[in-house]
């Protein structure tokens, strides 16, 4: 119902109306497509800075979702941004899987950006670890290290497939293997080798420079997103 859906994605029957000139709420059918109208924060985010030296101003904190969990709260700021980026990619993955075992999200940023422990960057609001889909995942899947034979690829591929092809992503951390995996899904679902080149460091080796999802130490247990600068952040780097 039209009611039902303004509820599920936190806006008024009259909001989604106004979207959507003409609609007719009585008359609703699968595969229609909606314009979901999310209402904007009373005062917008600023990223300001780099990733490993910056800070957040006006920050908005990432709220809960049934597609993920959240670990630390004190953690879980982001941009404006980052967090539209988030919410409206794990809205698309309940919509494509009809059984989606919920995500593990871990650090973000602090409520004023900084320098944070554990991490070089995620200082600025634009930066997210998230754990891997795997395969058996029950209900909920584990932050842990996972290898290749591991991976859900399908869910995986189709959550990173979201940024990547709205060039939304400034880098993808990612474990080399794991990206092989992911690559190997990505061209039997149909990426040209174009977009395969212009998005993935895999298979011209673990240090070249090319792509925007690249190997980085570590990243065996999680998938770490970085998104763009938004346009309107002038001191973002």
């Amino acid at each position: 119902t039209a009611g039902a859906i303004a509820a599920r994605h936190g806006v008024t029957l009259a909001e989604l109306r106004r979207a959507n000139p003409g609609l007719n709420p009585d008359r609703i059918r699968e595969g229609q497509e909606l314009t979901i109208g999310r209402r904007l924060p009373a005062v917008l985010s600023e990223s300001v800075g780099r990733a490993a030296g910056g800070r957040l101003v006006n920050a908005e904190q990432l709220p809960r979702h049934d597609a993920f969990t959240l670990r630390n709260l004190d953690r879980a700021w982001a941009t404006n941004e980052t967090v539209s980026q988030l919410l409206a990619a794990f809205d698309f993955m309940e919509r494509r899987f009809s059984r989606l075992p919920r995500l593990p999200v871990h650090d973000l940023s602090a409520r004023h950006g900084g320098a944070i422990s554990d991490h070089r960057s995620h200082q600025s609001g634009r930066d997210v670890d998230l754990g891997y889909y795997q395969r058996g995942c029950g209900s909920a899947c584990v932050y842990q290290r996972v290898v290749a034979s591991d991976l859900d690829v399908e869910r995986q591929w189709a959550l990173m497939a979201y940024w990547l092809e709205r060039d939304v992503v400034e880098y993808m951390f990612m474990d080399y293997d794991l990206q092989g995996a992911v690559y190997a899904h990505a061209r039997e679902r149909g990426a040209s080798r174009e977009e395969l080149a212009r998005w993935f460091q895999y298979p011209r080796g673990r240090d070249a420079a090319g792509g925007i999802v690249r190997h980085a130490r570590n990243h065996a247990d999680h998938l770490h997103v970085r998104f763009k600068c938004d346009d309107g952040d002038r001191e973002c780097r």
